[in-house]
Order: structure tokens, then C-alpha cells, then sequence
């Protein structure tokens, strides 16, 4: 697959010229590599993770090793480097093998993670390269880094202590939780997809909520954090599904080049045909089993507009690069952000020759908005989600919101019916959310002096409760663990709605919770009781919260 390096760099006299955050994403590895062996790069997709990673590579000198998962990505990065430094790279995949000699001691090799890991005569091919070969390792899509198989390449290249580990990717939270920090010691660098939206290197998502009664999700269960595939195919394959899918794509994405994301190879082929059906050639799908010249064209006919609708499982996630997509379908409901995330990052590219060359951020974001993909629709089928709580648009923009503010975006998305931009969804949704809290301490204030009336307060923000913020530290994100249930239990007990919280949320109101009862601090439940009354709780010892609601008690609860 053709990477479209021009999308995210210029050239001035045969010099590449980075994008602002690209240099600062270089200093950052710089730096961290002179105090940690190895660390983590969160960069949103369509913003140019695989040119940093080249200019990390060219800025280190040396031989290095490209790790990938699929060759699309090996392609890719096999185009990049070579044009970026000018020279070819080696690939280590399958039947082709990569010199264990590079000249003048430099280069880059590219290996596929399954045949590093592949056994020839008992030994694994990755021990045809001496650790110390390398010294620079670059792992892509480093949300997988924590599998078997690339810890095991990790392990074994950086037991060179010269080596240096850099992990790019777009979505650094995994399904199944597991921390990235087994694997990275730093993360030097973040740069999401609203950063790169408010900033006009992104195209702003326009999302809208596609209700189909027919959708049932009450029956699927969930594995590893995600809905169980099988049984999720099985209620995205129903008839009625796919025409009601077919009905609202026809309708809502009107003459947009729509990327569609399907549960299953039945439900890929079935909705393209009915799609065909209605509007004759304009849907085509593509699977993991489709032969690699007939997704090649397939993808080439899409990219030229000659399709409308490419409908795909398991092939458009990662390393698809079609700056012109206009609309994203998710008909594929996830529980996963970091799923949902790489999904709707296939349609944020702006149209090439749109954003570059512009030096201020006000130019970047009008040019997009006089260009011929002003936004990108996200059309976001949904129904009954039983207890699921499935992500949506205002979930992966929301990384600086709490999630109060992102829950209540997500219902003014639901309320509308049309489509919105989910940044501005998510200033309404902090304005609606600030009034509602102002709105809270003049009734407690009121509270505070009127003590015949019978007040019952709501559950709190428990990070407002807590007085921490939600954000976890660079020391705190490596080492999160799945809460226990009797862990879950306290934090109902302590009145939290452990439900609206991310695991990395509930984490870090446990790790609070434990450091409050070994400094024998107020508990939760006795500051919400307190701070009902105006009453500052910081650093109140739990004896003398007990005393304080104790007086307040035989006072007839007033003030005291």
C-alpha cells in the first residue's frame, strides 16, 4: 500500500520540512533516549507517525530494526525510508531475507513480528542478528507491543544496552488493558486526534447516531474488553440489519466516498451486495482472505472514486492510508476506544496539498474548511446496547474532557438527530456541565442555612471528590491494573459509579482511596457529606470528620 508521505511533510530543495509537532516529537525521543533505553510515541493517525519514526532513524544513525504486523505496514515503511533517507531498506518476511551485514554499518532492516518469531531449525529467526547489530528498534502499532510475540523480540534485541526502543502509535489503551509500561519506560510524546484537529492538521468529525431498532446487543457477551465477535457477527448478519444499514448509508453519506467497518466477512459481502443492489457498482468489499492483487484493486478503484461504499473487516483498521474519505460507517459497534479510534482516523486526513504550507492554525482550519473535504461524517449505527457501554466519537475527542462532560456530549449527540461537530458538542456539553455544578453549590449553599429542608445530593465527580486529577501520571500509566471485584465493590460502597469510569479511571480513585486510608483521611463518603454542608475538607483526618458530622447530627443538621 502507497503511503502518501507528501500529506505530511514539504520539500524545500530536496530537504524534508517537518511539521511543528513532528520536530517537537523528535526532540522529545531525543531526549528521553538519554535517560531511558526505551519509550512510547502516542501520535493520531493521519498525522505522520511513520515520517517521525524515519527522522528518529536518520537522526540516530546507525543500523536500526523496523518492527511490523502486516506487510501493508512493512510496505509501507519500506517506501518511506527509502525515500526519506535515500537508502533502501532490507526486509525480513517470510521468503524474503535480510543481509545480517549492512555495508558501512548503516541501514535500516524491516521485519514482520511473526517471522522474527518463526522457528528454522529450532531457533527463532530473529537470532540470525546479533543483539548488538542494532541500535535503534522502532515496534509500529505499539499497542500490540505487549503480545508474546513482540515481547519476545523486544527482549531479545534490547538486551543490548546501547540499543535504543521507540513504540509509535495512535491508540496507546488496549482492549484487554494490559499497560504498555511492561514495555516502554517513558512516554515522550502525545499528540491526539483533537490536538491535531484544533490545531488544522485534522479535519473536524461530524458525527451522527444512526438508530436501528433491529440492532440487539443485549445477547453479546464481551472478551477482552470488546464484544464477543462470533456472537456479534451473528446480530450485525441479520437481514434487517444489513438493509437498514444499506437504507441509512444511501441516505445519510449521500455522494461521500464512504469507508465502511463490518463485524464479519457475511456481513461485509452481504451489505456490498445490497448496497449494489440499490445503487448499481458502487460497493465492493475486501477481507483478510481477498488475494493481495485483487484487494489491490479493488483499494486503487476506491481511492480513484470509482467506488462509493468499500465495505472491510480486519483490513482497514491499521495502515490505510485514503486521504480522500469523506465519511467513516461504524457498523461494527465496539466497547473498544482504541478500535473505535483507529477506525475513525481512516477519514481525518485532510485532502492532500490542503494543510501544509501554512504556518498559523486559523489558515490551516479555513483552508480545510474552503476545500472539497471541509469534514469527515461519522455515521455511528447503534440500537439496543443492553449493558454494554459501547464508544463513541465524543469518547476519542474527549481525552481532555472528563467523563461527566463526555457523557453528556454523547447524549446532546443523541438528542439532535443531525450531524455535529464533536468538538463543539463537547464545549456545549462543559458549558451544560459547568452550569449544572454552579447550579450545585448555590443549592448547597441554601442548604447550608435552611435547615428544615431534606437534601439528597447526587453522586459527585469523584475526582473533584477526591481533589485528584483524572489524568494518570507518567509513573501511574505503566503499572494499571484491572480492578479487582472487591475493589469494585469499595467504590460502590464509597458511592461511585464505578460504570462511567474507564479501568484507568477507577484505578486511579482506588490508588487515592488506599493513600487517603494510610494517612487516615476522611473517607469518601464523610467529605460528600461535609462538602454538602461548605465545609473544607482537605487533609481532614477521618476522626475528625466523624467528630464534625457527629456534632452535626445532634445540631439537627445545621451548620455548626
Amino acid at each position: 500500500m502507497q503511503a502518501d508521505l507528501f500529506n505530511f511533510v514539504t520539500h524545500t530543495r530536496g530537504e524534508v520540512v517537518l511539521r511543528p509537532y513532528q520536530e517537537e516529537c523528535i526532540q522529545a525521543v531525543t531526549d528521553s533516549f538519554n535517560n531511558n533505553q526505551s519509550c512510547l510515541v502516542v501520535m493520531a493517525t493521519g498525522l505522520g507517525k511513520t515520517v517521525t519514526a524515519t527522522q528518529v532513524l536518520k537522526h540516530r544513525g546507525g543500523r536500526s530494526l523496523w518492527v511490523a504486523h502486516r506487510s501493508e505496514l512493512i510496505e509501507q515503511a519500506e517506501e518511506s525510508i527509502a525515500k526519506m533517507t535515500g537508502v533502501a531498506p532490507q526486509i525480513e518476511m517470510a521468503e524474503r531475507q535480510a543481509r545480517t551485514t549492512l555495508g558501512d554499518g548503516t541501514g535500516c532492516v524491516i521485519g514482520s513480528v511473526q517471522t522474527l518469531n518463526a522457528r528454522r531449525d529450532g531457533r527463532k529467526r530473529m537470532t540470525r542478528f546479533n543483539p548488538r547489530f542494532f541500535n535503534t528498534l522502532i515496534t509500529d502499532e505499539a499497542h500490540h507491543a505487549v503480545a508474546s510475540s513482540w515481547k519476545e523480540v523486544s527482549k531479545y534485541f534490547c538486551d543490548n544496552p546501547q540499543l535504543r526502543h521507540l513504540g509509535m502509535t495512535a491508540t496507546p489503551d488496549r482492549g484487554d488493558e494490559e499497560a504498555l509500561g511492561q514495555i516502554y519506560d517513558h512516554c515522550a510524546y502525545r499528540y491526539d486526534i483533537q490536538d491535531g484537529v484544533c490545531d488544522g492538521w485534522l479535519v473536524p468529525v461530524m458525527v451522527q447516531r444512526i438508530y436501528i431498532d433491529e440492532i440487539d446487543l443485549s445477547v453479546v457477551g464481551s472478551v477482552a474488553g470488546d464484544l464477543n465477535q462470533g456472537e456479534l457477527a451473528i446480530a450485525m448478519e441479520r437481514d434487517k440489519v444489513m438493509h437498514g444499514v444499506a437504507e441509512a448509508l444511501l441516505s445519510e453519506a449521500h455522494n461521500r466516498r464512504t469507508l465502511v467497518f463490518t463485524s464479519s466477512v457475511k456481513h461485509a459481502y452481504g451489505l456490498a451486495d445490497i448496497l449494489n443492489a440499490r445503487k448499481a457498482g458502487s460497493a465492493q468489499a475486501i477481507d483478510g482472505k481477498t488475494p493481495k492483487e485483487t484487494r489491490k484493486r479493488i483499494i486503487a478503484d476506491y481511492r480513484a472514486g470509482n467506488i462509493q461504499y468499500l465495505c472491510n473487516v480486519g483490513i482497514a483498521t491499521e495502515g490505510f492510508d485514503v486521504p480522500n474519505i469523506e465519511c467513516v460507517a461504524i457498523a461494527r459497534p465496539t466497547k473498544s476506544r482504541a478500535l473505535y479510534a483507529q477506525m475513525v482516523g481512516r477519514g481525518t486526513r485532510p485532502l492532500k496539498n490542503t494543510v501544509d504550507g501554512h504556518k498559523h492554525s486559523e489558515q490551516r482550519l479555513q483552508s480545510i474548511a474552503d476545500s472539497k473535504k471541509p469534514d469527515c461524517l461519522i455515521l455511528d449505527f447503534v440500537g439496543n446496547s443492553g449493558r454494554h457501554k459501547l464508544v463513541s466519537a465524543t469518547d476519542v475527542l474527549g481525552g481532555n474532557y472528563s467523563g461527566e462532560i463526555v457523557n453528556v456530549a454523547t447524549k446532546l449527540a443523541n438528542e439532535t438527530g443531525k450531524p455535529e461537530n464533536t468538538l463543539e458538542l463537547l464545549k456545549r456539553a462543559e458549558a451544560v456541565v459547568q452550569k449544572a455544578n454552579e447550579e450545585e453549590r448555590a443549592r448547597l449553599m441554601r442548604q447550608s442555612v435552611k435547615a428544615d429542608v431534606k437534601y439528597r445530593s447526587r453522586k459527585l465527580n469523584p475526582f473533584d471528590l477526591l481533589d485528584i486529577e483524572p489524568v494518570l501520571s507518567d509513573s501511574e500509566w505503566k503499572t494499571v491494573k484491572v480492578p479487582t471485584p472487591n475493589e469494585l465493590k469499595w467504590l460502590e460502597r464509597s458511592g461511585i459509579d464505578h460504570e462511567l469510569l474507564s479501568v484507568v479511571e477507577q484505578r486511579k480513585i482506588l490508588n487515592s482511596m488506599v493513600n487517603r486510608r494510610k494517612r487516615n483521611l476522611a473517607t469518601p463518603n464523610q467529605v460528600r457529606c461535609l462538602k454538602r454542608y461548605g465545609y473544607n475538607t482537605t487533609n481532614m483526618s477521618f476522626s475528625d470528620a466523624s467528630a464534625l458530622i457527629t456534632r452535626l447530627k445532634q445540631n439537627n443538621w445545621k451548620r455548626v
